[in-house]
């Protein structure tokens, strides 16, 4: 269900993490997605200062703390 900010909420979708790679400097290690790891999909939005790339935030992962990240982006995904 869209809503007018752009968010959009799913229930239960389970995503595989298929690119880890450049990770910024801003998110710690142990706060970074694995390749292969499935997470649990919370919420998805878009980043108009990125030209509105898609960003996903988890169920697993907080990222309070990690400057202006609030989740990642949408190409790092896939559906399981």
């Amino acid at each position: 269900m869209a809503t007018t900010c752009r968010h959009f909420y799913y229930m239960a979708t389970l995503l595989r993490c298929i690119d880890d790679r450049n990770r910024p400097d801003e998110i710690p290690e142990s706060k970074m997605v694995k390749a292969g790891e499935i997470y649990t999909f919370k919420k998805l939005w878009y980043s108009a200062s990125q030209d509105n790339c898609p960003f996903i935030e988890l169920e697993e992962i907080d990222l309070t703390g990690c400057g202006l990240y609030k989740g990642f982006a949408a190409f790092r995904f896939e559906l399981v």
